[in-house]
């Protein structure tokens, strides 16, 4: 199995912060077993809750705590709970979803709205 971009991220930073498997899996009270899985794509990325518990056994800044949560809600194919509130709060969000998924934006209008929305 080909190791996943969330797996070789773990992997990466765990060794950049001089963690083992068993730190990260001691702070989820998990297995090491499943930490390597993670490392390997054996597993898919852990939990929010989880994820959250990893991103504080390695200390990670804010920068990375965005990568690590990106990467991990992508592969597991759904959005982090802070945004599935958000959306579930303000209906028109959705629309606004489905209105870049139909207008496919191109990079110069993907940064016109984040202008904006700075």
């Amino acid at each position: 199995m080909n190791q996943s971009d969330f797996g070789k991220l773990l992997r990466n930073k765990r060794k950049e912060h001089h963690k083992t498997q068993e730190e990260i899996a001691n702070s989820i009270n998990k297995s090491k077993m499943l930490i390597s899985g993670m490392e390997t794509g054996k597993n898919n990325p852990p939990t929010d809750d989880d994820l959250k518990k990893i991103m504080e056994c390695l200390e990670l800044n804010e920068e990375e705590k965005k990568e690590f949560k990106t990467i991990a809600t992508l592969e597991r194919g759904t959005l982090p709970n802070e945004l599935i509130t958000l959306v579930k709060d303000d209906k028109r969000i959705i629309d606004i979803l489905y209105k870049i998924k139909e207008k496919r934006l191109t990079n110069e209008k993907y940064k016109k709205i984040s202008e904006i929305l700075k």
